[in-house]
């Protein structure tokens, strides 16, 4: 073989997929490759383009933007791009544009066919994501089928997915006549409404058919009835078909709107532990979102992997499903969701186990579950440290009111420890810190929660000013909900407009500059015998979360996700809007980073981390995160002038 051919088989032996063919596949690969120069800004191919190659970034950084012109995806050198296309023989469904002076490699379709054929491992490596997909969603397929050219846009609204009219029946029909409906009319869900006299919809009835307006308010919802809900209620439980089916009905169902996302409705299901969402416009009823009409069109893992938690016969087979997130992290990384979608989506798989671990406990005597960070914020990593505790019952108070070290409450000592063991075995990493209900201090009732977080913002040490900026973000799970929300309105009584605090944590926040020398050079780190590197996380992610706690405090701000508070607080002008959209990019591109990286770690067989050494990173990419922590350091330096931190000892 040639010097240069070889010097290009070497390149992509180094890089997924290729590194999987063997050496004959590889000499046809390279032989049958182009090479094509662009320059910055040029189109490589636009939104519904044939698929005609598939690409690889020798050097220089492609964009791949979706038909809206949003960002989806930055590709640097050995990257590949246009495979899913030629895996459908379809159109593309996004754009590809150079950023900067690129050399590309094209390996032309019926090159790539061949050697798909006769390459197993090749073949296998380019369809593996789909092919988990797919398995997924063909064992929740119903008799339905499926839609004609779904699509498959995690931000689409659900009432694309509407393709008949709701079916419904009145509160007074009995469970019998609820069960002919749904059987009649091939669905798994009846919708209970007022006053439309029992009469169900033609599955063909498109709606606004039917005289609706002629007849305001036939469609108000006030139920839902599932199959799930005529085994467990009715069937189990010895329950009359003749009974009306409002004995039996789930009132008040859980609605979205038309215009609501697919991501929207999937991370309902997974919070609530449901399967059906009827859409409402107003009070006009249009029909029902399944988990199945969401898997069938990609298999979506959320979904599936909470409900299989729930389902779980054994706390140790929930403990097992739930660590399958490390597949599922790496589905969404290769579907293409944006850093905030994949954290809300791993922290619902999270909430969900600690919701099936708290169902041996009679939650009915439970204060609450707290927990804290990055999971209150909902913005968990693959791999985030657990951070809980509990508000002990009122019948506890007494208990929880001697002496500091006593714990007279063993039943709950246990469940904290229990849950943090749990959750160990699940691969949540226990807090350093040990801000685990395991501990005695992190038990105690409402009124000890609001003492201690009281004199924490009068009078805060520097380890008090820590705990802050973990248990200040804090939200409740189960049934005792309601109790953290009234704890953390108690809260914000604390720290709005807390002046003296807010120095105090402003001094923490920026303890902590971006790593960025005065030559504008990364300043690196050694981790034992790992190559150096920046911890993305330490060093960019969580000082900026800092930052934005900070404001969102002493704001009395209740939004608790960072990006959240960031829209709050420039609309309450805490934070000029152009200053809230610097953190919000900033903020998106280190957790994009950081996922980025962990799954290409996984995939090497690696344990993920947030190490990332910025020799791998390509070139527009090390441009970028110097970008993202200048930024930071311009938002520290405002917060130390605002609250003077220079002054404080720390």
């Amino acid at each position: 073989m040639e010097p240069e051919l070889r010097e290009i088989r070497d390149f992509l032996a180094r890089h997924a997929p290729f590194d999987r063919l063997s050496d004959d596949g590889l000499e046809a690969a390279v032989r049958g490759l182009r090479v094509r120069y662009h320059r910055a800004g040029d189109t490589i191919f636009g939104v519904g383009a044939a698929p005609t190659h598939l690409f690889q970034v020798r050097s220089g950084a492609v964009e791949l933007r979706d038909e809206r012109e949003a960002l989806v995806q930055r590709l640097g050198e050995g990257e590949v791009f246009g495979a899913p296309s030629l895996l459908s023989d379809s159109p593309t469904a996004r754009s590809a544009h150079t950023v900067e002076d690129s050399l590309l490699y094209l390996l032309p379709a019926e090159t790539f066919h061949r050697l798909r054929a006769r390459e197993l491992e090749f073949t296998a490596a380019l369809s593996e994501g789909l092919a988990k997909r797919l398995g997924r969603a063909l064992r929740s397929l119903q008799s339905e089928p499926a839609p004609v050219a779904p699509r498959t846009d995690l931000l689409a609204p659900c009432g694309d997915l509407i393709r008949r009219g709701p079916v419904t029946g009145e509160p007074e029909i009995s469970i019998r006549d609820a069960a002919i409906r749904m059987s009649e009319a091939g669905v798994a869900s009846l919708l209970i409404v007022s006053g439309s006299g029992g009469r169900p919809r033609d599955r063909r009835e498109e709606p606004g058919e039917g005289g609706d307006e002629e007849r305001p308010g036939r469609d108000r919802l006030v139920g839902i009835v599932t199959n799930r809900d005529l085994r467990t209620r009715v069937l189990a439980a010895g329950v009359s078909p003749e009974t009306p089916v409002r004995h039996v009905m789930t009132p008040n169902p859980i609605t979205l709107a038309p215009g609501a996302t697919r991501l929207d409705a999937i991370l309902a299901m997974v919070r609530e532990g449901i399967h059906h969402i009827p859409l409402v416009d107003g009070d006009r009823v249009l029909g029902v979102v399944s988990a199945t009409d969401l898997l069938r069109e990609q298999a979506l893992h959320p979904v599936f992997l909470g409900d299989r938690i729930r389902k779980a016969p054994t706390l140790l087979e929930a403990i097992r499903v739930a660590r399958e997130r490390e597949r599922l992290f790496l589905s969404l990384i290769r579907g293409g969701l944006g850093p905030a979608e994949v954290e809300r989506i791993l922290t619902g798989v999270a909430d969900a186990l600690a919701r099936r671990l708290l169902e041996v406990r009679d939650e009915g005597r439970l204060g609450a579950w707290l927990v804290f960070g990055s999971q209150a914020r909902r913005e968990m990593g693959l791999h985030s440290d657990q951070d809980h505790g509990l508000v002990l019952p009122s019948d506890d108070d007494r208990k929880a009111a001697l002496p500091s070290g006593e714990d007279h409450a063993p039943g709950w000592a246990a469940l904290g420890r229990r849950m943090a063991r749990a959750l160990t075995r699940a691969g949540y990493p226990p807090c350093p810190g040990k801000v685990m209900a395991s501990e005695a201090r992190w038990r105690q009732t409402l009124e000890g929660w609001d003492r201690t977080f009281q004199r924490w913002t009068m009078e805060p040490a520097m380890e008090e000013l820590v705990h802050a900026g973990i248990l200040f973000d804090l939200r409740g799970l189960g049934a005792g909900a309601g109790v953290a929300e009234q704890l953390r309105t108690q809260l914000l009584g604390h720290t709005k407009e807390n002046e003296i605090f807010a120095a105090q944590m402003a001094a923490v926040a920026v303890r902590n500059p971006p790593p960025l020398g005065i030559f504008r050079r990364f300043v690196v780190e050694r981790s034992g015998d790992e190559e150096p590197a920046l911890e993305i996380k330490r060093r960019g992610i969580q000082p900026l979360v800092d930052l934005v706690r900070v404001h969102a405090l002493v704001a009395g701000v209740p939004e608790l996700g960072t990006r959240e508070r960031l829209q709050r607080l420039a609309a309450d002008g805490v934070i000029s809007p152009a200053g809230a959209a610097d953190l919000r990019e900033a903020l998106d591109f280190f957790s994009t980073l950081r996922q980025r990286h962990q799954a290409r770690r996984l995939e090497g067989g690696r344990r993920p981390d947030s190490r990332v050494a910025p020799a791998d990173l390509a070139p527009l990419e090390r441009s970028h995160l110097k970008d993202a922590f200048q930024i930071l350091r311009t938002q520290q330096e405002h917060l130390g002038r605002r609250y003077q931190t220079g002054r404080l000892g720390t």
